[in-house]
Formats: structure tokens, sequence, C-alpha cells
């Protein structure tokens, strides 16, 4: 079976999950080998039009879990690249409203900066229609002259290199 039948098989499966009008753009599967990896048990991520959905393997495959993250609780996004794996880092609020961030590692180049790209329009867009601010987080950027990351407009040093903003 190659990869696009078992993406068929998968969105298959989803089916029962996704919300009425909802639909898979990407999905991708954690790599086996190197950091972040899962020899036995790899991570897929299936980014919908509403959502993050990682589907997790337990008991060698005999349990899948599903965890959720909805685009309008994600306020930023950045990509890691490695030497042999990528992650994708989503900061996003906890029940309490204090910062959460979650990682997704161990994603091919291609597969991290598609999700990247994806999410970064999503909640741009997800804030853009949002009529009033349900965070109190700075919607205004400034991007640092080293490393070219966006940072918030209040921070004094670049989150990716650590150079003075």
């Amino acid at each position: 079976m190659d990869g696009s039948q078992a993406n068929q098989m998968l969105v298959a499966k989803l089916k029962n999950i996704l919300d009425p009008g909802e639909n898979v753009i990407i999905v991708a599967m954690q790599k086996r080998v190197g950091f972040g990896g899962a020899l036995i048990d790899p991570q897929t991520v299936i980014v919908t039009s509403k959502r993050i959905i990682i589907t997790k393997k337990e008991s060698l495959g005999l349990k899948t879990s599903y965890e959720f993250i909805p685009f309008n609780e994600i306020f930023n996004v950045k990509m890691e690249k490695g030497i042999t794996s990528n992650a994708v880092v989503l900061s996003t609020l906890s029940y309490n409203q204090s910062e959460m961030t979650q990682r997704i590692d161990g994603l091919r180049y291609s597969d991290a900066l598609s999700i990247f790209n994806y999410i970064d329009r999503a909640i741009v867009q997800s804030s853009q229609n949002q009529q009033a601010p349900q965070k109190k987080f700075s919607t205004a950027f400034i991007y640092c002259k080293v490393c070219g990351a966006r940072n918030d407009i209040t921070a004094k040093y670049c989150w990716n290199c650590g150079s003075k903003l």
C-alpha cells in the first residue's frame, strides 16, 4: 500500500469525526527515525479547514487516540528546522488562559513547511474574522533583522535567535 492509499483510508476513517463542511487539507506522518520520530507508533498530523487533528497509535497500533487543536485557539506558530527532522511549534491558551506550547516533532521538511504555512494563514484569517479580540496578546509584529523571525511588538529579544530587536 502506497502513501496516497494510506492517506485515503485515514481520511475515510475520519469522516465520522469531521464537522459538516470541514475538509482535509494536509496529511503528514511523523518520521519513524530521527529526533522526535516514533519507530513503532508514529503520529499522523491532519490539517483540516478548521483545526489540527493528531492521531496517536497506542498499544502497538491496536488503539487510536485523537488530539484536536482548533485554529481559533492558536495565537502563534513557528517552524523549527533540524538536521534529521523538523517541528511545528504551536502557542495556544490553556484552560486558565496561560500560554501553552505544543510541539509536533519528527516531520519531514516539506510536511512541516506546508503545515506551518497553512496554519499561519489560518490564524491570521481567524483573527481578522473575529469581531472582538478574545486574547490579550498583541497582533502587531516586528521582524528580526538577523533571522527574519516574526516577534511580538513588545518583545525585546528574538524568540528564534535571541538577537536584540
